[in-house]
């Protein structure tokens, strides 16, 4: 449609709040959208125990379980958010060194609780998990601050990943 047919109004467009993207496929058979929600459901997951302090009462199963019962996590992106998860809560040291490193000047217990939840699931996806190339963690990890955190934080996440990512390559 020519920029001249377009709408004067934006109360003359349709309502599309309805629509969902179930049943579309983005990617091979659809692991993108699933990796995606997995990712979204474990920022979130990691974003309340960093308020409940739950790390330590111990039964993982248990609390994960219950999270997505409770927040009815998409049953196909929950094995991906387990092994992120566990991965995160297994290299949380490391992890947590590598982000104080590449975030110049920012403790990581000032960061903003969805900032350093999305900067452990990227850098454990960079460097521990199955190695995602770095533009594809950072991108993923960028679209979901978009979503979820503040109006600054997509090209904070960016940038400290973006040094993650370099220092990474001088390291191998």
């Amino acid at each position: 449609m020519p920029p001249s047919k377009w709408p004067t109004s934006w109360a003359k467009l349709p309502d599309l709040s309805g629509m969902t993207t179930e049943g579309v496929s983005s990617g091979a058979a659809g692991t993108s959208g699933t990796r995606r929600k997995s990712r979204e459901a474990a920022m979130q997951f990691l974003f309340q125990e960093d308020f409940s302090h739950n790390e330590q009462d111990g039964d993982f199963d248990l609390r994960f379980n219950q999270f997505c019962v409770l927040y009815q996590v998409n049953r196909k992106a929950r094995a991906y958010m387990r092994s992120l998860l566990a991965g995160i809560i297994e290299n949380q040291g490391e992890i947590d060194k590598i982000i104080s490193r590449c975030a110049k000047n920012w403790r990581l217990e000032r960061l903003a609780a969805t900032d350093r939840s999305l900067l452990r699931i990227a850098v454990y996806e960079m460097m521990f998990g199955r190695k995602l190339p770095p533009q594809v963690v950072i991108n993923e990890a960028v679209e979901i601050a978009k979503r979820f955190a503040g109006s600054e934080s997509p090209s904070f996440i960016n940038g400290v990943l973006d040094a993650v990512s370099k220092q990474n390559n001088t390291e191998n």
